[in-house]
């Protein structure tokens, strides 16, 4: 009779102190920044609006510097925590995002994918490899 030994399952849901990585601490240290930020008593001649986006740019470059998260993430949390700055509008955090540019860079990068995986894409490769075997003579 042969004996089995089976490992006891862990789930990644139950995470032990021991078990946190170095990436869930650059997280917690540069929310700590922020929250450090805004609670902290006032630089002279910084207001609070101005001090609460110093600590969301230092947050963003920590999360930047260290890839703790995803380049798109820290972006969003950046923007996340420009919005709790007080006396910022909507308006203002997103305002960036309402340019033309942003729509026109949209459309461009929708047409080039729907191009990419659409009938077009192997007639293109046919056109390229067609014109391989195509040569030209030099003209005297």
């Amino acid at each position: 009779m042969t004996e089995t030994t089976t490992r006891p399952v862990t789930s990644r849901a139950a995470v032990t102190p021991a078990m946190v990585g170095l990436r869930e601490c650059w997280i917690a240290a540069a929310l700590a920044v922020y929250v450090l930020a805004r609670l902290s008593p006032m630089i002279d001649g910084l207001s609070p609006q101005g001090q609460a986006v110093l600590g969301a740019m230092a947050t963003g470059a920590i999360l930047w510097i260290t890839e703790a998260t995803a380049i798109g993430l820290t972006a969003i949390v950046v923007r996340v925590l420009l919005a709790l700055s007080p006396g910022a509008r909507l308006s203002d955090v997103a305002g960036g995002f309402a340019s033309e540019v942003v729509f026109f860079l949209i459309g461009a990068v929708a047409i080039g994918t729907a191009v990419d995986v659409s009938l077009f894409d192997p007639l293109r490769g046919a056109a390229l490899r067609a014109g391989d075997r195509v040569r030209f003579r030099e003209v005297r």
